[in-house]
């Protein structure tokens, strides 16, 4: 039994120590700006990769007048033995980081999580193609569950 338990922690840590080499290359499909018109204007949301551990996001919507508004900024990070999803949402929560973890990914689809806050609860992204995503927020808010939808195409 104890045999069994190390090789379960062995196979762990080398599957966290993966993840830490490999950050850069599963959210390389992230990078560059994204763009959706809707009737308030066109939603920019932009990544950059920091370094090897974390990328930088924000969302900024640009007004037909011309305006541009930031409406959040994004930090995703590799601690090691998790991924952290931390958006800053312009008038929301003080101003302050709310924590998601990703609880699930291929090269593909990534799923964060926080059920503990308020809403969403869960953030997803699903790209279709190299210029094509969906991302997804969804929740239960006032024991109604919401679920909202939001497609981007890559701006070239």
């Amino acid at each position: 039994m104890k045999k069994i338990i190390i090789l379960v922690l062995a196979l762990a840590i080398s599957s966290i120590s993966f993840a830490q080499s490999e950050f850069a290359k599963h959210f390389k499909i992230w990078l560059g700006n994204w763009e959706m018109k809707t009737p308030n204007g066109i939603t920019i949301e932009s990544w950059v990769l920091k370094n090897e551990t974390s990328l930088l996001g924000k969302t900024v919507l640009l007004k037909p007048e011309g305006d541009s508004i930031l409406q959040e900024t994004i930090e995703l990070i590799n601690l090691g033995n998790q991924i952290l999803y931390l958006p800053r949402v312009k008038n929301q929560n003080n101003n302050q980081a709310i924590s998601f973890n990703l609880v699930e990914f291929n090269d593909k689809y990534f799923v964060f999580e926080n059920k503990k806050h308020d809403f969403p609860q869960r953030i997803s992204y699903e790209f279709l193609t190299e210029d094509s995503l969906i991302a997804t927020i969804e929740g239960v808010k006032n024991k109604i569950r919401k679920k909202i939808n939001y497609s981007y195409k890559k701006i070239k």
